[in-house]
């Protein structure tokens, strides 16, 4: 069975350019991503700093951030 490579926000996201957060990049996110916005699966990584926190690279499909590409939480993400 091949892995499911679509999915869809569960609540405003903020898209980043690394997968890392401090303040510094939370001033510089690329974009808030809408709630129930789909986006295409591209990478995922743990972060080595914060225990627990899994980051995955997506491409958004629909909505204002629609085409961009980047990095947000997976917890706040559902396979679709």
């Amino acid at each position: 069975m091949q892995e499911q490579r679509n999915g869809l926000f569960l609540e405003n996201t903020m898209l980043f350019s690394k997968p890392s957060f401090n303040e510094v990049t939370a001033k510089k996110s690329l974009c808030t991503v809408e709630s129930g916005s789909k986006v295409e699966l591209l990478d995922e990584e743990k972060d080595p700093k914060m225990v627990g926190l899994t980051w995955i690279k997506v491409k958004i499909i629909d909505g204002t951030c629609r085409g961009i590409v980047g990095w947000a939480s997976k917890e706040k993400l559902v396979r679709k």
